[in-house]
């Protein structure tokens, strides 16, 4: 078995259909910065992800940790899987579609944060909100175990058709126990552009932002960020996105066990 305690092992979901190249490059990445990969998928779609070391491709239908009908709809599936496996194992989950550029902290908690719109018909108060793309928590943790109480009190629909139906109560929860605030990683460091700036990335169009969010630039995020968050699971997102940053990579020298 995992000791999904070890920082050094990162665990994630893929099911439904096959994976892009960009959520493979992913992956990858996460190898390439020294990680053990726990990677839960369907038994149908084990032979998608190539044999690597230190790839370990679990099917997820073994673990009877979330129901079956909510893989109608892989998004609150994932949230599901990811929140009941933390309290009871503990470790650290990361979205399929983040590129890790380098290692993350070696903290007991991590609590990932993106950026929000600040103009727009989704314009939001904050500069900022928690997000569940990464997540680090001890197993049994108070607040993990109360959003899975909390989540599992309610009945979820199988028609439900609403993507974020768990994040916003472990949003709430965290807003409710601001002791957690302390966990937070800036979106600088993760997610350095936001769900309506990711489709600039590494294009030279002369948008500078996006609601009121600034449109980061690939070089200083090479150079500064740990990662990207491609949003790839959330929308269309571009398929060239992972080439552009796999490009960079090769022309800015950076250091990948540099966390400054």
């Amino acid at each position: 078995m995992v000791n999904f305690h070890d920082k050094n092992v990162l665990f994630s979901i893929w099911i439904k259909n096959p994976p892009s190249e960009n959520i493979k490059d992913c992956i990858q990445s996460w190898l390439d910065v020294g990680y053990i990969v726990v990677l839960f998928t369907e038994n149908h779609l084990i032979l998608e992800f190539n044999s690597k070391d230190n790839l370990i491709l679990l099917d997820i239908d073994e673990f009877d940790i979330a129901p079956n009908y909510l893989k109608e709809f892989p998004q609150i599936y994932s949230d599901y899987f990811r929140y009941n496996f933390l309290k009871v194992f503990g470790g650290t989950y990361i979205d399929s579609d983040i590129f890790l550029l380098k290692r993350i902290p070696d903290d007991d908690i991590i609590i990932n944060t993106e950026y929000t719109n600040q103009s727009g018909a989704f314009k939001s108060k904050d500069i900022m909100r928690p997000t569940n793309n990464l997540m680090r928590f001890p197993k049994n943790d108070e607040l993990i175990s109360s959003l899975v109480d909390l989540i599992n009190s309610k009945e979820i629909k199988s028609n439900n058709k609403n993507n974020n139906v768990l994040l916003v109560p472990y949003i709430q929860l965290l807003k409710k126990n601001t002791d957690y605030q302390q966990y937070y990683l800036h979106p600088k460091f993760l997610s350095p552009y936001s769900f309506s700036t990711i489709k600039h990335l590494g294009l030279n169009d002369g948008v500078e932002s996006k609601f009121d969010v600034p449109v980061a630039k690939i070089e200083d995020v090479i150079k500064n960020s740990w990662g990207i968050h491609l949003y790839n699971n959330l929308h269309s997102s571009r398929k060239d996105l992972t080439k552009i940053i796999l490009g960079k990579k090769t022309q800015i020298p950076y250091n990948p066990t540099d966390m400054s």
